[in-house]
């Protein structure tokens, strides 16, 4: 984990003392990003329920997003992608988050650099025939773009994310056994499904097309 974490601040510091002439924004209105995202899991908690976890805690992500430039400071878009959440004392969990994605850039000297807005849903959640779970999910922060050329570039973020991971089985208790069971039967148990919140640090690098 922490082998990552320097790869990724490594690329992130080039980035930032690459001369400022070749950055630019995607001048075109259209275009797509492939993104992987690093989680460094800062803090889960189980929602009204007093467990909380802040060690161990980690997660990646491989999304597409399809963004277009409504203005030469501000984008819009929609994003898909597949991840999942691991821990060391909790569950893994995968999702497929669909969301709506909200881009401004105020520095008109430089528009590759821009703050960020995710915020959406998970699909297939507890269905029975899939091993995905999941709730709202959402993330702020900010990224800039390195444009090589007008449809290649490179695109890197920083930020925070927030998934709810619903419907979580958790055993609070055990049922009263029937007057007539046998001695040696044991108590079944009862179950809530509380939501699980996993707040987290979002490293990204992507290629911009």
């Amino acid at each position: 984990m922490k082998t990552r974490f320097r790869l990724l601040m490594m690329v992130v510091g080039m980035v930032l003392l690459a001369p400022v002439g070749t950055m630019a924004q995607n001048d075109a209105r259209f275009h797509i990003e492939l993104d992987y995202s690093y989680h460094l899991g800062v803090y889960e908690k189980l929602h009204n329920y007093d467990y909380h976890q802040s060690s161990g805690l980690e997660g990646h992500a491989l999304t597409l997003n399809a963004l277009y430039n409504i203005r030469p400071d501000m984008t819009v878009g929609v994003g898909f992608g597949l991840s999942r959440y691991c821990g060391s004392n909790s569950m893994n969990v995968n999702t497929a988050p669909l969301y709506a994605i909200f881009r401004y850039r105020p520095l008109a000297a430089h528009r590759g650099f821009y703050t960020y807005l995710d915020a959406g849903s998970t699909l297939f959640n507890n269905a029975e025939d899939t091993q995905f779970m999941g709730g709202f999910v959402g993330s702020i922060g900010a990224g800039y773009q390195w444009m090589l050329k007008r449809h290649f570039g490179l695109n890197f973020r920083l930020g925070y994310n927030l998934q709810q991971i619903d419907h979580v089985p958790t055993a609070i208790g055990f049922k009263t056994p029937p007057s007539d069971a046998p001695l040696s039967s044991s108590p079944d148990l009862i179950y809530a499904y509380p939501s699980l919140w996993r707040h987290s640090l979002q490293f990204s690098l992507g290629l911009v097309f």
